[in-house]
């Protein structure tokens, strides 16, 4: 019997400085059409793994690596009151499991 195979997104594993270096640094340059490996030569195999993986989690990238609208309107944020804003709206939807379970 063949086995299903089933993508359940995790929490984030990593550091927030090494997350938000990564988005800093799109904001600070051009976001490649895919996010992959490529794009971050640098890192640690490891470390790379669990980027791809947070920026999943937080719908910042499909599946395939696209990067998705929230991505795109969270680095194009200039004021830095409006980019809190959206990280707010981004953190609360993805854990909402947390924010609804009335802890």
């Amino acid at each position: 019997m063949a086995k299903e195979s089933v993508t359940e997104l995790r929490p984030p594993y990593l550091t927030y400085a090494t997350f938000r270096n990564l988005i800093t640094g799109f904001r600070d340059g051009v976001l490649p059409a895919r996010i992959d490996r490529s794009v971050m030569p640098g890192k640690a195999g490891g470390v790379q793994t669990y980027l791809l993986s947070a920026l999943k989690f937080f719908g910042l990238i499909d599946e395939s690596g696209i990067p998705t609208n929230d991505f795109k309107t969270l680095i194009d944020k200039d004021d830095e009151q409006k980019r809190k804003a959206e990280w707010k709206r981004i953190v609360e939807r993805s854990y909402d499991f947390i924010f609804k379970s009335g802890l």
